[in-house]
């Protein structure tokens, strides 16, 4: 079994977006449908809640926590909606980038498609998350109860327990991080075969463990770079709309105990750009992370690559 290249498969992400920006626009138009909207939709009925009652505090009147009963009624009966729309975005987005990456000729639709694969890709998302949540209980296991007695012993010298603390948290992470490895072909695995693949990949990444721990080390990288860039956005849009003058608490105070509707709307065209922006980068970030494992299985078969 040939070696992977290690430049090439990080790389596989930014190689899609440039080939098929427009199919990133489409992903973005898909995240935001499924995803963000429903999300704000949400979000929008606590906002109003809470302006209720800072309304209601600002005239005088004693705020009722039964005001906030409809929001939370509301939260409880979208969770399932939210689950079930946030699984279906993943499926989805996954297997059009994976379809980017091994089927370039499939390109109708942006890639898209709602059928066996994305709903095999579903079932093996649920997989992983189960079996990440059963590998922290025994590491957790091991590592709660030595931090407590080594914070005992510290006698409430938190500085010298702090290092221990990150030397665990990076322990259970490299934990997770070699396993997501072994088991990161199962994805592309079942989508390509349309059957449930997860040990299979174990073999197949037999002898490629640095290799594939470097790729994601590279993602690591270049996530964090957009982060950085996105912070530094979000930096100079916060500027933008405080003024000069910089945060004003009177004035905030003043903005927000006026009726809801109409701080909402003077707010609306910022959170509609956050929602625009935020499904792009999602869509964007997606294809990052996902191609190259696609592009890894793809050189590990030995398909030919994507032009």
């Amino acid at each position: 079994m040939a070696a992977i290249d290690i430049a090439r498969t990080a790389a596989a992400g930014l190689g899609v977006i440039a080939r098929r920006p427009l199919a990133v626009l489409a992903w973005a138009g898909v995240l935001l449908l499924l995803g963000v909207l429903p999300a704000a939709g949400l979000m929008s009925a606590f906002l109003g809640a809470l302006a209720e009652i800072a309304r209601m505090d600002a005239s005088g009147v004693e705020p009722s926590p039964d005001a906030l009963v409809p929001a939370m009624s509301a939260a409880f009966a979208m969770q399932p909606v939210l689950l079930l729309t946030s699984l279906a975005v993943r499926a989805i987005l996954t297997g059009a980038v994976f379809r980017a990456v091994l089927e370039p000729a499939e390109s109708r639709w942006f890639y898209l498609r709602l059928g066996a694969r994305e709903l095999w890709l579903a079932l093996m998302i649920v997989v992983f998350g189960i079996l990440s949540f059963l590998v922290l209980i025994p590491v957790s296991a091991v590592l709660v109860p030595l931090l407590m007695v080594l914070a005992m012993g510290a006698e409430g010298n938190l500085f010298a327990v702090v290092p221990i603390m990150l030397a665990a948290v990076l322990i259970a992470l490299a934990v997770l991080g070699w396993l997501f490895v072994r088991f990161s072909m199962a994805l592309p695995m079942t989508f390509t075969e349309q059957r449930f693949r997860l040990f299979e990949s174990w073999t197949m990444t037999q002898g490629q463990t640095w290799r594939l721990i470097s790729v994601g080390l590279l993602l690591v990288g270049i996530v964090l770079a957009l982060e950085l860039a996105l912070l530094a956005l979000l930096v100079v849009a916060s500027l933008a709309f405080l003024g000069e003058g910089g945060l004003d608490e009177a004035a905030a105070s003043a903005f927000f105990a006026q009726d809801a509707s109409i701080w909402m709307a003077e707010l609306a065209p910022w959170a509609v750009g956050m929602a625009l922006v935020g499904a792009l980068l999602g869509a964007v970030v997606t294809t990052i992370l996902a191609a190259p494992w696609a592009e890894a299985y793809r050189q590990l078969s030995g398909a030919p690559p994507a032009e």
